[in-house]
């Protein structure tokens, strides 16, 4: 007897994330940056940039994987989509409540998730670095001349590069690593150090 009945349908995905190598490769520059202390905030900040890409990387990954698994599962995707869009702190704030159907949250009040915060804001201060052109007029206080000379007087400005403290850096790490072991790891949420259920 012959066997009419269509093939079952499946769908394979295959996801490839590199964000826990990003997160090795800013542990070696933090460890550089302790052995060297002449240069140890430029590494420092280049280790926080490592360390902010390795937690972008791992929010956009989540993000993408629960999508995956949304249209698999037939469900509306306007939310991962939203999430997506989102700038980077709200991405990072909003996907426990994504991934658990807004149960979970991440505690605004707990050291980490403020530390989180505090290096998403740096982390845009030292990729958008503005240092626009100064004006002067003759009748600011500033500037002095006398026959031969013109004289502004600014105050230095700081390289930002040389902003970030190797135990802010260390500080900033701890912070991703929780944030790595209870968001992005866990097969499933649970209430942690930084996870906390939504009232009902």
């Amino acid at each position: 007897m012959e066997n009419n009945s269509q093939p079952d349908k499946y769908l394979i995905q295959i996801g490839i994330f590199t964000w826990k190598q990003t997160l090795q490769k800013s542990d070696e520059i933090l460890n550089l940056a302790e052995r060297h202390s002449d240069i140890s905030q430029a590494l420092s900040a280049c280790a926080f940039i490592l360390l902010s890409s390795a937690l972008d990387q791992g929010v956009r990954s989540a993000i993408s994987i629960a999508r995956s698994q949304a249209k698999v599962d037939g469900e509306p995707l306007i939310h991962y989509d939203q999430l997506e869009k989102a700038p980077f702190l709200t991405r990072v704030m909003e996907l426990p409540k994504l991934l658990t159907n807004r149960s979970l949250y991440l505690d605004p009040n707990n050291p980490h998730t403020k530390a989180l915060k505090e290096l998403v804001h740096l982390r845009n201060a030292l990729l958008h670095i503005s240092e626009d052109v100064k004006e002067f007029t003759e009748s600011d206080s500033r500037v002095t001349s006398d026959e031969d000379h013109l004289v502004v007087r600014i105050p230095k400005t700081e390289n930002p590069w040389d902003s970030v403290p190797l135990d802010q850096a260390h500080k900033f790490r701890e912070a991703v690593g929780v944030y790595f072991r209870e968001v992005l790891d866990p097969e499933k949420l649970v209430p942690g150090e930084i996870i906390s259920r939504l009232p009902r």
